[in-house]
């Protein structure tokens, strides 16, 4: 598992979604400040398992270590 900052909009819920997977704060910050304020958002620092289909690496599971934004 690799330490990476997530950008989430709607965690928990059925339509939870990703916007952001890497290594940098500060790009993740940014894409947290490009998304609309009237929506459910955070960034968190997460263990991510990423698995490879078909030349693409996608997530497979994560566990938040710690809640930035």
């Amino acid at each position: 598992m690799l330490e990476k900052f997530l950008v989430i909009v709607n965690k928990d819920f059925d339509n939870e979604e990703i916007y952001y997977c890497g290594i940098n704060q500060i790009s993740a910050f940014k894409k947290f400040k490009e998304l609309p304020d009237n929506i459910y958002k955070q960034i968190v620092k997460a263990n991510v398992k990423m698995v490879e289909i078909e030349g693409a690496k996608l997530i497979y599971t994560y566990e938040v270590i710690e809640r930035i934004a």
